[in-house]
């Protein structure tokens, strides 16, 4: 399966890329939470998920050619 996956903020530390945006291929079925995983990214650290556009939650299921924008947690005082 082909991923998109767009680091926004300073989660883009965690890209191979020095525009934030990987493209990967991984094998079988994934959510977003995995991707997460595989990145070694606190999930404390990941505040808003979005496939395609969309807010979705961690545990959504990806297809292939998603595009998976991983946000930070907002924080403010």
């Amino acid at each position: 399966m082909k991923l998109k996956i767009v680091f926004k903020a300073s989660l883009k530390r965690y890209s191979n890329s020095s525009d934030g945006i990987d493209n990967i291929s991984i094998d079988g079925p994934a959510t977003i939470q995995d991707i997460i995983d595989l990145y070694g990214i606190s999930p404390l650290d990941v505040g808003i998920t979005i496939v395609n556009g969309k807010m979705v939650p961690k545990s959504t299921n990806l297809k292939d050619n998603d595009v998976v924008e991983l946000f930070t947690m907002l924080k403010g005082g």
